[in-house]
C-alpha cells in the first residue's frame, strides 16, 4: 500500500465555493479506488495525504499534477505503508484558516521553502507527525471533519 504526500500552491483561479462539490466527486472515486486521505487548506496552499493500492495512488498524483487547481506540486512523502492513518475517510477536509489548534504548525510547514532543507527526512518527518497529531486532535469526531467545506 502507498502513501503519498504533497503540498501545492492554490491557483488563483480555485474559488472556494467548489469544494463542496470536489469533496463528493474525490469520496465517490476515491471510494471505488480504495483510497483514503485527508486534504488541508489555507493560507493559499493545499497539504494532502493519499493512501491505498500503489497503482491508484500513482494515477491520483498524475490526474492531482494535471488539475490547474494546483501550482508547484511538491512531493512530501512517498512511501510503502502497512496501516491507513484515515482508514475511514474517503477523503476528509479541513479549512486551517478557521482552526485554533495545529494551524500554527500547518503554516510553518507550508511555508518552509523545501530548496533551504538540507535533509528532507525531517522535513518529511515534522509532515508526518502533523497528520499524526490530527488524527489524535479529531479521534471519533472524524465524521464531523469529512464535510468540512
Amino acid at each position: 500500500m502507498k502513501n503519498i504526500i504533497y503540498i501545492s500552491d492554490i491557483s488563483p483561479e480555485f474559488e472556494m465555493d467548489m469544494l463542496p462539490q470536489i469533496l463528493k466527486s474525490a469520496q465517490q472515486r476515491n471510494s471505488m479506488n480504495n483510497i483514503t486521505g485527508m486534504l488541508f487548506y489555507g493560507s493559499g496552499h493545499f497539504m494532502q495525504s493519499i493512501e491505498g493500492p500503489d497503482e491508484e495512488v500513482r494515477e491520483l498524483i498524475v490526474r492531482i499534477g494535471k488539475d490547474k487547481r494546483h501550482r508547484n506540486i511538491q512531493i512530501i512523502a512517498n512511501r510503502e505503508i502497512e496501516h491507513r492513518m484515515f482508514p475511514n475517510w474517503w477523503m476528509g477536509l479541513s479549512n486551517m484558516d478557521d482552526r485554533v489548534l495545529l494551524s500554527e504548525e500547518y503554516c510553518e510547514l507550508i511555508q518552509t521553502n523545501l530548496d533551504d532543507i538540507e535533509d528532507s527526512s525531517e522535513y518529511e518527518a515534522a509532515v508526518l507527525e502533523f497528520f499524526r497529531d490530527f488524527c489524535e486532535y479529531v479521534g471519533d469526531e472524524s465524521e464531523s471533519w469529512q464535510a468540512d467545506a
